[in-house]
């Protein structure tokens, strides 16, 4: 039997070594969180951080303890970071240092994020295939600073991971994440409408989804899977948008991403026009559960479009995703 890791040793061990004490579970991700939170508290004279929300840490750690637990861990699963404030990081303040950005919370990733977030998503960078720093900075038009920083942050989402010895790559789905993500999704699909019980959709909303409805629509007579796959992220981070609970939006983004890709990959071995089907009788019935101002009903109908999506890869899948 391992040893357990006092909390007290935990800011003096490596970032690998604090890696290989969460996933031998020497200490708990939540440990590890509310250690590392307590100290920036008991020095905040240092004036080290811009933000803490302490709230969406500890449920990121829960988040991170449930898939060591699984087995289905990251390698840098649990191990907390800080984003540097000259990036714009959607939900935190993003100041980069000025107090004319004083409070300001952007609602979006800074745009070289969602590029290569999109990137992935859209199964334009492979599950398994090594991403390389000076590569990705090229392609983007950045330089190679952020890119680091950035590959951290997708990280903590579950689409890259780093090996030892390879470098960082695009994450692999199989069959026991896909299922345990999928459930957790749906439970946080059942809890949204207690949490989130006012609509905070606008008639603008409300219109740029139905548009995103309509372009859906478009596509059932001509076979465009990254399109699709496109206008269905873009209805996800909308609504996102509209769930006040933070944690609540930050968890349910981060299981979003790690499972969206598995869609974009069987949907050649579905029927596109029955895809397209599912996506605009989804979205038409959120908006008018929205119209109506009923966030209860916007859950129970993402959820059962959930389980029903998860049906229909299972029956694909299955063979393709099993070790």
């Amino acid at each position: 039997m391992t040893s357990r890791t006092t909390t007290q040793e935990l800011h003096d061990l490596t970032v690998a070594q604090l890696a290989r004490h969460l996933r031998e579970r020497k200490v708990s991700a939540v440990e590890t969180a509310q250690h590392f939170l307590s100290r920036a508290q008991t020095h905040t004279s240092l004036g080290t951080f811009v933000d803490i929300d302490e709230g969406v840490t500890l449920a990121q750690a829960r988040a991170a303890d449930q898939r060591i637990a699984s087995g289905a861990a990251a390698a840098l699963e649990g191990v907390p970071i800080a984003h540097k404030d000259i990036f714009v990081t959607r939900g935190w303040n993003s100041t980069a240092g000025s107090r004319i950005l004083e409070g300001w919370r952007p609602p979006y990733d800074s745009t070289v994020v969602e590029r290569l977030r999109a990137l992935i998503l859209s199964r334009q960078l492979q599950p398994g295939q090594r991403l390389v720093q000076a590569d990705l900075a090229e392609q983007l038009g950045v330089s190679r600073t952020p890119i680091r920083r950035i590959l951290q942050q997708l990280e903590f989402e579950g689409l890259v991971e780093t090996k030892r010895g390879i470098g960082t790559i695009v994450t692999t789905i199989d069959l026991k994440l896909l299922k345990d993500v999928y459930a957790l999704r749906k439970k946080l699909h059942e809890v949204t409408g207690e949490l989130c019980p006012v609509v905070h959709a606008s008639e603008r909303d409300l219109e740029a989804i139905s548009d995103l409805c309509r372009q859906v629509a478009e596509t059932r007579t001509h076979y465009a899977p990254q399109t699709l796959a496109r206008l269905y992220n873009t209805f996800q981070e909308k609504m996102l948008d509209l769930i006040s609970n933070e944690p609540l939006r930050r968890v349910s983004e981060i299981l979003y991403y790690q499972t969206a890709r598995l869609w974009l990959q069987l949907l050649p071995e579905l029927n596109w026009a029955d895809e397209v089907d599912y996506v605009v009788d989804e979205v038409t019935q959120v908006v008018d559960a929205l119209r109506a101002r009923d966030m209860r009903t916007v859950g129970q109908i993402r959820c059962r479009h959930l389980a029903m999506n998860l049906n229909r890869m299972l029956a694909e899948e299955a063979p393709v995703l099993e070790p």
